[in-house]
């Protein structure tokens, strides 16, 4: 089964958010919009420089590359991260805009934060 993180995405996804001015849902959706087109075409989708950028080409070509069940999966996958992002949108929030932590050290506890503790390596 072929896997996107979503969880690591977090990060561009606030990002996203930010810069364009809309909900973390709708930035969500603009994200995952990005990946299909293979390009982070909205404004966020670069701010946080290389480190959290996504290869939207490598995440375009795994998208093209799966199967309708695959696919499945993925939407699956997307719609818990987003429940996750709900559920915790407070800390989130508060972790987002918490400029006396370094921008490595916020995005880490936003990705620490939306994933399930059962996947943390």
């Amino acid at each position: 089964m072929k896997k996107i993180n979503w969880n690591e995405l977090t990060p561009v996804c606030y990002s996203i958010a930010k810069h364009e001015d809309k909900d973390i849902g709708v930035a969500a959706d603009i994200l995952a919009a990005n990946i299909r087109a293979g390009n982070g075409v909205h404004a966020g989708s670069y701010a946080l420089g290389p480190k959290y950028t996504p290869d939207y080409r490598a995440l375009k070509a795994l998208w093209d590359d799966c199967t309708d069940e695959e696919r499945q999966g993925l939407s699956h996958d997307f719609n818990d991260w987003l429940q996750a992002m709900r559920d915790h949108y407070k800390e989130l929030c508060e972790i987002w805009t918490d400029e006396h932590k370094s921008l490595n050290l916020r995005c880490r506890l936003m990705v620490e934060l939306v994933t399930p503790d059962d996947t943390i390596k």
